[in-house]
């Protein structure tokens, strides 16, 4: 499992260097936009797969010792770890601009990191069965969704952001029961594809 996470880390370690500076670009300019960098961080799994198909990756996998259940975990650590890490890099631009509590709140962040889990949980199965391009499109079409309400709301700050603070608790909890779902999910999809 090591291996594998860092493997995939070795091969975002360029656009991690763009995403710490993007978190950072995106904390300094407004400290809302924390829940972006969050977001973001769900979607580098992605990309590590991308790698993964491009290279041919899962055949040569089939003949490691790795079981599938280790791979396609791996890539969950991976976005849970990269969520986790712009969590914290968030809270840490905006302690020390001191926002925190005031302009950002904890509880804000942690809905933030459970609607990142969901998303991530809900279409990883989906690009282990279909691959990365085609499943990226749900990815779109999931964002378009979310940021064409947060577009059209008027009453963005006043509607959603008290209703995110209020109930992290049910996010994170909801978060993880679809993430044990799809853990086995995904292992089943990835297994059938037959690598």
């Amino acid at each position: 499992m090591k291996g594998l996470l860092l493997k995939d880390l070795y091969v975002l370690l360029r656009q991690m260097r763009l995403f710490a500076g993007l978190i950072l670009l995106l904390c300094v300019v407004n400290e809302q936009l924390a829940a972006f960098a969050i977001m973001y961080a769900a979607m580098l799994p992605y990309t590590a797969m991308a790698y993964d198909e491009q290279s041919r990756w899962n055949q040569l996998a089939a003949m490691t010792p790795c079981r599938p259940l280790d791979i396609v975990l791996s890539k969950y650590i991976l976005g849970w770890l990269l969520m986790a890490g712009a969590a914290c890099f968030s809270v840490l631009i905006n302690g020390i601009l001191g926002r925190l509590g005031s302009e950002l709140r904890i509880t804000t962040v942690v809905s933030s990191l459970a609607l990142a889990c969901i998303c991530l949980a809900v279409l990883l199965p989906v690009m282990f069965r279909f691959g990365v391009e085609k499943g990226r499109m749900g990815f779109i079409l999931i964002f378009v969704v979310i940021f064409t309400f947060i577009g059209s709301s008027a009453q963005f700050d006043t509607l959603a952001l008290p209703l995110l603070e209020a109930m992290p608790a049910a996010l994170a909890a909801a978060a993880a029961g679809i993430s044990a779902v799809s853990v086995p999910l995904a292992a089943k999809l990835y297994q059938q594809k037959g690598f």
